[in-house]
């Protein structure tokens, strides 16, 4: 199993910020910058695998129409025999 890397600083307080603005316009709560930090780790624990994998399987999914389209090129390149 993958191990999981941390977001990038500048992307943590995007993220931050952005849930601060959320908590506030949607339940008037003004969340400190640790309080975000802390809802940020929730989110990365619980929901980011299941992110993760989603990715994964779209990757598999693209990947394999790719190849679908490949072999159908390949195979315009056969030579009729007679």
């Amino acid at each position: 199993m993958p191990k999981f890397k941390k977001l990038p600083r500048e992307n943590q307080e995007m993220v931050k910020a952005r849930l601060e603005d959320f908590f506030y316009k949607k339940f008037e709560l003004d969340l400190s910058s640790t309080e975000a930090e802390y809802i940020l780790e929730f989110m990365m624990k619980e929901i980011g695998p299941h992110v993760y994998n989603q990715a994964v399987e779209d990757a598999c999914k693209t990947l394999r129409l790719q190849m679908d389209v490949l072999e159908e090129e390949i195979y315009v390149l056969q030579v009729p025999v007679n």
